[in-house]
């Protein structure tokens, strides 16, 4: 797949999210909650944003993985994460990738493009260590799972992108 600069820099910004470091593992969710049976959850986690538009992002599935999902879109709109980039870290979670890793990944995005169209260095590395734990922590099954996902799969070929000059 082939990426321009231009293309590069609109999936970063679509991405783009606040400094600040997140870790999020089994933390309880303030969204909604709902049990449709014992094994399947619901949670609405909702940002009232400054025009006075909410922003709903509901989750549903196994329990441990949408309170983590929930927890980290919860977090990650905290901390000034756009709608997809929220969207992309729940549908990651939800496949099972490790929540931390996945809010390091994204929040490593955030500054990896500057200004004069430079990639920071440190950034890049953050988010490619992210990027390798998620996949060094997921079993087979969460392997599987994220490899469908299309973002995640864009995410890895632009920083390896980045990564080439370097090298």
């Amino acid at each position: 797949m082939f990426m321009n600069k231009k293309t590069l820099q609109s999936l970063l910004l679509s991405l783009s999210i606040s400094t600040m470091l997140v870790g999020v593992c089994s933390l309880p969710s303030h969204g909604q909650n709902s049990a449709s049976s014992p094994e399947t959850i619901k949670k609405v986690v909702t940002l009232k944003q400054a025009n006075g538009e909410s922003l709903n992002f509901e989750v549903s599935g196994q329990p441990q993985r949408v309170n983590n999902a929930a927890a980290t879109a919860a977090i990650m709109l905290a901390a000034g994460v756009n709608a997809s980039g929220v969207k992309t870290a729940i549908a990651l979670v939800m496949a099972g990738a490790d929540p931390e890793s996945v809010g390091n990944l994204i929040l490593g995005l955030n500054g990896l493009i500057r200004e004069n169209s430079d990639v920071n260095i440190t950034q890049l590395n953050q988010a490619i260590t992210a990027y390798n734990d998620i996949v060094d922590k997921a079993d087979s099954n969460v392997l599987q799972e994220i490899s469908k996902n299309s973002e995640f799969l864009n995410i890895g070929d632009a920083l390896k992108k980045m990564r080439e000059p370097i090298i």
